[in-house]
């Protein structure tokens, strides 16, 4: 990201114009399939059709993200919604499933706030929580796809505020629950599956079908079920 900061005016144009260009044709093109699937959230998830955050863009500014909404506002007897597993439905995990549901987000490329690659825009609760080295994120525009959608396989899936560090890798059939943090340069095997809240270390390699229920260090090695790390 350095490189891209000390970047020419030139070169920041160009992706800039590249980025109005490939977003621009993308609402064209798709505008079929987001009318149709803007029909069938209002008709199964009802209204509004698009869910808005505010997240934080170009040097943490904020700006408000657009994407297809997944879940019902589904209440209890108090008026309180229900827990978010209660008022996701099979056609909202469909959405989320195949991304479809972050086709609206070409609106904010279209826009300005955001990029077609560059790191995802998180929530802004986390900006006081990240160190001097994570807000360097925050030197480029958020962007659709990034480093983690690159590396990860779509066999693999993430759950809610999970956090993965720079050239870690996921095999496929890997599960991260809420709020897992991969450090850098982790591989994580086939199959192995991280409960919420865990931590596990830079450079530290989960062997294929771990399940990790404890934080794990860096620069270890973990395996069987539960996963325990192997000593020389």
């Amino acid at each position: 990201m350095a490189g891209w900061k000390n970047a020419s005016p030139l070169e920041k144009g160009a992706k800039r114009v590249f980025d109005v260009v490939a977003s621009g044709l993308g609402l064209l093109l798709l505008s079929p399939l987001l009318a149709v699937v803007a029909l069938l959230v209002r008709r199964y998830l009802g209204s509004p059709v698009l869910f808005r955050q505010q997240r934080p863009g170009l040097e943490g500014r904020p700006f408000f993200m657009y994407k297809f909404r997944t879940m019902t506002n589904e209440r209890d007897a108090e008026g309180k919604l229900l827990p978010d597993e209660k008022r996701l439905t099979p056609f909202g995990r469909f959405l989320r499933s195949t991304s479809i549901d972050e086709l609206p987000e070409l609106i904010n490329v279209f826009s300005g706030d955001m990029s077609l690659v560059g790191p995802r825009p998180l929530l802004m609760a986390y900006l006081d929580r990240y160190t001097a080295h994570q807000m360097r994120r925050h030197e480029v525009k958020p962007g659709i796809t990034g480093w983690a959608q690159v590396i990860v396989n779509t066999g693999a899936t993430i759950d809610h505020d999970c956090r993965i560090g720079d050239f870690a890798h996921l095999c496929p059939g890997v599960h991260l629950a809420g709020e897992v943090q991969v450090g850098e340069g982790c591989l994580l095997g086939m199959g192995t599956s991280v409960i919420p809240g865990r931590s596990i270390g830079s450079q530290t390699v989960v062997g294929a079908g771990a399940a990790v229920v404890t934080d794990l260090p860096e620069a270890v090695t973990a395996v069987g079920v539960p996963a325990r790390i192997l000593h020389p």
